[in-house]
């Protein structure tokens, strides 16, 4: 009885800590070459039923802070899909996702990106 009521402790307390912990996914862009007033976006998905832009999805928005842009996702369950892009980036006055374009992230991710400026085409 003792070793049943042991194992019944243990499986509670199991559960109690995955109800507790964390959920969340961190995104760091380094950017050092932007401009202060450039912001940028991320855009969330979880679900994917037909094309992505047809499912619902969640904005953040992150500023320049010493070159670095920061975005913590938080309530993650399963795969998340993101897109980013700068806030200047636009081709037809639409935005256009151009960084980390369809990547999947999950619990406990950690993501660096490091941005360097390259000599080509910018949009507006």
């Amino acid at each position: 009885m003792r070793v049943i009521l042991l194992v019944v402790f243990i499986l509670c307390q199991i559960d109690s800590f995955k109800l507790f912990a964390q959920s969340k996914a961190q995104i760091f862009v380094h950017a050092p070459v932007l401009s202060l007033v450039d912001s940028m976006k991320l855009y969330s998905q979880k679900e994917r039923i037909v094309e992505s832009f047809r499912n619902p999805y969640r904005t953040l928005i992150a500023s320049n802070k010493d070159g670095i842009y920061s975005f913590e996702l938080d309530s993650l369950d399963v795969w998340t899909w993101i897109n980013m892009n700068l806030s200047f980036q636009k081709l037809g006055g639409i935005e256009v996702p151009n960084i980390m374009e369809e990547m999947l992230v999950e619990v406990d991710d950690s993501v660096h990106v490091k941005l360097k400026p390259k000599r080509g085409m910018f949009f507006s």
